[in-house]
């Protein structure tokens, strides 16, 4: 009997299973994963009321907050991506987030503009160490690139510790390094387990971001939770999903989310220029592949699930 040569270690942050798989002689590597993704949680998450996140919002209005230098960079990487995406991206989209999280009539036109209002990454000051909401009732939320800037922190402490060879799988934002492995790219709506195809990668990040994996239902009507903040009301356009396929999993998890709400053209557009390849899945079932992609992309069976 062949013994499995890899473990896995799953940790339940960010709102989802966060899994790592290396060889078995560097088990003792998942401890100090388990240790950085529950500090990370504990600093970022909007639902730990002691995070920095949440000190940062409680304070919007009146005074700058002193982040931490990992948090604090990452802030400003988010203004970054949100300039590149013409504000398709915006970690200050949170206001908009709650009226629809708890919805249970279609907001009115009146709470859509009023939480407009609050939505602009351009709002964000920074000082020194310090950064500051210029507006009460303005909110961050780093839920749109959380799971990528932790899969490229564990990718790199693995680097550190000598491991060449492992998965990372954050609720779907994968991280192949060393040996190559093929990951599915899960059908919409679709049983979980079954794919529209694989991408065959190595050393790379493969993350997906579509209008199927989180929606409400109001009135019989089910709106997805990727919100446009430029109109306040969930994405409606050509799009069902996007899986990106890029170097850095934080850079593919914040544009997969502005893509989603730019549409396909203007999302191409963008990933060329980044040099960043993709799979649009379209509402009419449709796939389209960037030509980075069309050689690896294939319906062959999948070893880990993007």
């Amino acid at each position: 009997m062949q013994l499995n040569p890899f473990v896995s270690k799953t940790v339940f942050v960010f709102g989802t299973a966060n899994t790592v798989t290396v060889r078995i002689e560097h088990r003792k590597v998942m401890e100090e994963v388990k240790d950085i993704l529950l500090s990370f949680h504990k600093r970022m998450s909007i639902y730990e009321s002691t995070s920095e996140i949440s000190s940062l919002n409680h304070m919007a209005g009146c005074n700058s907050l002193s982040i931490s230098p990992e948090i604090y960079d990452l802030i400003r990487r988010s203004i970054a991506y949100s300039k590149l995406t013409n504000g398709a991206f915006d970690i200050t989209a949170l206001p908009l987030k709650k009226i629809w999280q708890t919805a249970e009539q279609i907001p009115t036109e009146a709470q859509i503009y009023r939480a407009k209002k609050l939505v602009n990454y351009r709002n964000i000051v920074f000082s020194d160490n310090k950064i500051m909401l210029k507006h009460s009732g303005m909110g961050v939320d780093l839920g749109g690139i959380a799971k990528g800037f932790a899969v490229d922190k564990v990718v790199e402490l693995l680097k550190i510790r000598g491991i060449a060879s492992g998965v990372i799988n954050f609720g779907g934002s994968v991280f192949v390094l060393g040996e190559e492995r093929f990951v599915g790219i899960q059908t919409p709506f679709g049983k979980k387990g079954t794919y529209i195809g694989t991408i065959r990668v190595k050393n790379k990040a493969v993350v997906t971001s579509g209008a199927y994996e989180n929606y409400r239902v109001i009135n019989g009507t089910a709106y997805q939770h990727i919100l446009d903040p430029h109109t306040g009301y969930p994405v409606n356009n050509e799009l069902l999903a996007v899986t990106l396929i890029g170097a850095k999993a934080e850079e593919l998890d914040a544009l997969a989310t502005g893509v989603c709400v730019m549409g396909i053209q203007k999302g191409y557009d963008l990933l060329k220029k980044r040099q960043i390849d993709a799979i649009f899945i379209k509402k009419d079932g449709s796939v389209l592949l960037t030509e980075g992609i069309k050689e690896s992309f294939s319906f062959k069976e999948a070893t880990y699930e993007a």
